[in-house]
Order: C-alpha cells, then sequence, then structure tokens
C-alpha cells in the first residue's frame, strides 16, 4: 500500500506528532508499505528553520524505509498569532503542490493539529482521487479559541468541511467520536496512542543526568514537552512554592510559549525548585524518563481537556514511573485510575497536589505499588498496536474506494 501522510509536525522537532508519526511510518515501511510524509522543515516552536536545513521549496529525504518531503512554508515563531496562520495556511498549499509530484497513493492520511494539515489532506485526496483518513489529536479550534471570536466561526467551517470530506475519522479517545459525528464526519474510529515499547524500558539512567543538575537525592517529578494554554502553570507554580521545604523537585524538559516566564516566576518565588532544559533529542528520551521518579500531566480543568489523553502517559508508565495526572476526570484521567498507575490531582488550588507528592516521595511501599501497576498496563498501549490498527482503518477505506 502506498500510503501518503501530511504533518505540520515531524522530527526533529519535539511536538509529540512529530515522534509518533515517525515511529509509526518505520513500522509500516518495514512491513513493505510504500510511506511518504510530507511535512515543513523544522522550525517549531522558535520560527526558526534548524540547522542543517534550509527553507527550500522541496526537499525529498529517506529515513527508517520511508520518505519525507519537506517543503516550503511561510515561518513564524509559536506566539506569532497572524504569523502563524499565514504559516499554516502556507503548509496547506506548498505541500499539496509539491506532493503532486509523487505517485499517486492508495490512501492519503492528514493530523491535526492543526486544521490546515488536514485541509491539505482533504484537498490532495480529491485531487487524486483516492480514500481519505483524517486523524483528530485536540478538538480544534474549540479547545483554543473562544467560541463567540470570529476565528473561531471560519476554523469551526474548515473544521467541519474537513470532517465532510474524510472517509473516516481516526480519533485518540473515545470522548471525539461524537463530537466529530456531530460536526459532520461518517464515521469516526478511536486509536489510543502508545508508547514505543523497544526504547521506553525500565532501567537506570547516566547519574550525570541527575547530578549535573543538581537533583542526587531529590524526588523528581518530571514533565517533558511544550507548555501553553492548555496547561495549568500557575497551579504549578503554587505548588512548588508550597513544596520548598520537602524533597520534591520539578524537572520541566522542553520549550512552549510559557515556559521562558515559568522560568522567570520561579526564579523569583521558588528558586531551585524547578529545574529547566531544552528539548532533547527523541532518541535521549527514554533515559530522562528514567531519571525521573515520576511524570505529570498538567491540564487546563476545563471541559475539552476532559476528552484529552496525554500521549507522554505512555511513555512514562512503560519506563515503569508513576504518572501524576493534574487535570479534569474524564479520558486521561480514567486511563491512570482504571490502571493504578498513578494518582488523579482534580482539585482547583495546588493543596492536593502538594499533599499527594509529599507522601508519595516519603512512602516507598505506595510508590513501588504505582510504579509496578503503571508498567503492567503500559503493555497495552504499544505503538506496534496502535501502528497496526492504523494501517487496517487505511485497508477498509482502501478497499471500499476500490469497490
Amino acid at each position: 500500500m502506498r500510503i501518503h501522510f501530511f504533518t505540520d509536525y515531524f522530527r526533529p522537532e519535539p511536538p509529540p506528532p512529530a515522534h509518533h508519526i515517525a515511529e509509526r511510518a518505520r513500522i509500516w515501511a518495514a512491513a513493505g508499505h510504500d510511506v511518504t510524509v510530507i511535512t515543513n522543515h523544522p522550525n517549531y516552536p522558535e520560527g526558526k528553520i534548524y540547522s542543517g536545513y534550509s527553507n527550500q521549496l522541496s526537499r525529498l529525504e529517506s529515513r527508517d524505509g520511508f520518505e519525507v518531503l519537506r517543503v516550503w512554508t511561510y515561518v513564524a515563531h509559536h506566539k506569532a498569532k497572524v504569523g502563524k496562520l499565514v504559516d499554516h495556511a502556507s503548509f496547506c498549499l506548498s505541500s499539496i503542490v509539491q506532493a503532486l509530484r509523487l505517485p499517486r497513493p492508495d490512501v492519503v492520511v492528514a493530523t491535526s493539529p492543526h486544521l490546515f494539515s488536514g485541509l491539505a489532506g482533504a484537498w490532495y485526496s480529491r485531487l487524486r482521487r483516492c480514500p481519505f483518513v483524517l486523524e483528530v489529536r485536540d478538538l480544534w479550534p474549540d479547545s483554543v479559541l473562544p467560541p463567540k471570536s470570529l476565528a473561531y466561526g471560519v476554523m469551526k467551517r474548515i473544521e467541519r468541511h474537513i470532517y465532510r470530506a474524510a472517509d473516516a475519522v481516526s480519533v485518540l479517545t473515545p470522548a471525539f467520536e461524537k463530537h466529530v459525528i456531530d460536526e459532520g464526519a461518517r464515521r469516526a474510529v478511536t486509536i489510543v496512542g502508545g508508547a514505543d515499547l523497544r526504547r521506553f524500558t525500565p532501567g537506570k539512567a547516566p547519574a550525570k543526568l541527575r547530578t549535573e543538575l543538581g537533583l542526587t537525592d531529590a524526588f523528581v517529578v518530571g514533565y517533558p514537552g511544550t507548555l501553553g494554554t492548555a496547561h495549568d502553570t500557575p497551579l504549578l507554580l503554587d505548588a512548588a512554592e508550597r513544596l520548598k521545604d520537602s524533597r520534591v523537585r520539578f524537572l520541566l524538559i522542553g520549550g512552549g510559549p510559557f515556559m521562558r516566564d515559568i522560568e522567570k516566576q520561579a526564579a523569583r518565588r521558588c528558586p531551585g525548585m524547578i529545574v529547566f532544559v531544552p528539548t532533547q533529542p527523541p532518541e535521549a528520551m527514554p533515559d530522562w524518563w528514567r531519571a525521573m521518579d515520576a511524570g505529570l500531566v498538567l491540564l487546563n480543568k476545563t471541559k475539552a481537556m476532559q476528552t484529552v489523553i496525554p500521549s507522554k502517559m505512555f511513555e512514562c508508565m512503560a519506563t515503569r514511573k508513576p504518572v501524576i495526572f493534574v487535570g479534569p476526570r474524564g479520558a486521561g484521567s480514567d486511563v491512570i485510575s482504571s490502571s493504578g498507575g498513578g494518582i488523579v490531582v482534580d482539585s482547583e488550588g495546588p493543596q492536593q497536589l502538594e499533599t499527594e507528592l509529599r507522601s508519595l516521595a516519603g512512602d516507598e511501599t505506595r510508590y513501588e505499588l504505582l510504579a509496578s501497576h503503571a508498567l503492567r498496563a503500559s503493555a497495552a498501549y504499544s505503538r506496534e498496536r496502535q501502528a497496526e490498527q492504523t494501517l487496517d482503518l487505511f485497508r477498509e477505506v482502501s478497499q471500499a474506494g476500490t469497490s
């Protein structure tokens, strides 16, 4: 099967979709499928083309058995709202033009966020007269824009157009299914994410990862990834301030629009409590997870966040670390509650988070129980399982299109 996959985030960029798509593309290619990922030249989140790349019209490269077609886009910083909109729109047009030079695919796939990636897949599939599968990772625009804003109205129309154009919509959580059907999708299928269990395994991290950061004797609660409007960063700072007399320390790995501001506030309010590390290469992340004592999920307690299952949970569980889930009760918290692989913190203030972390850092028996449950549950959330279920969906829509 020939698969063309549209995504505006791809390795070496840090957002989770960049790595999840690369891992599945490798699995599909190893199974004998012809896979091409259509993406941009890496620039997220700073809006600067990475060293070793240039923003040329197109560049075809091979990796792990599949091809990557990188296309020109207008490059803007993640925080530049208008600039980022132009960035996204330019990817839509540029990716279609360059992908038309490729052989005709059997199936076209596009992933959100953002919506313009999905729009590219929808239009391209119509031009090539082949089936189209849309992956929905976040409910744009509902999770990012005020409902009464002009931008929301425009994006809502784009969202509905994409859903109607798709032969099937793949979602990461059952809570998304009703939304996409209500907005016009013909079919919705839940395929929950996972972790690459070949790479994310229990073990000891290099000692220098903790010693060089002054965390040798600390109970390290880690958060890898970007931080933005969806995350409850005020609660994190409040809890860190209250935990100054404990051995708990927070480790934030990555960037995002709020990271520099959090670093300034932490230096003023709770110096030494939060350690900041820049975005790390994907091959280093298993060791960083092993260097932590627990992983942190940090979601705003909103209705939209009730539907989210953050993929970092599965990497955390696979390395035998409990998940500290801060957010509303919903799809994500259900994974933690049902597996017993962590703690759900759903109160509004920092008191519950403070209490739970003090308890966990001082109770080895409880810690070992949560960690063992996390590892056991991770077996149900492998990247191989996700890749095979996705491929089954591709086969279905491809055969339906042929018939």
